[in-house]
């Protein structure tokens, strides 16, 4: 199994490859993460001003 960390990044090159950041969140960030937890990711992009929520699964 990929570290929470390894598995963002394969999501965010893979689903948002021209964003401007991205920031991981949620038990992963606070090294609290199991082996059930989910991966909370806050992708940036220049210029936006409003923000939404969306849920996926991913998988390598």
């Amino acid at each position: 199994m990929k570290k929470p960390i390894e598995a963002a990044k394969d999501y965010i090159d893979t689903a948002h490859p021209d964003c401007d950041g991205a920031l991981l969140a949620g038990s992963c960030a606070r090294d609290e993460a199991t082996a059930t937890s989910d991966l909370d990711i806050i992708i940036l992009y220049a210029g936006k001003n409003s923000a939404y929520r969306r849920s996926v699964r991913f998988r390598d």
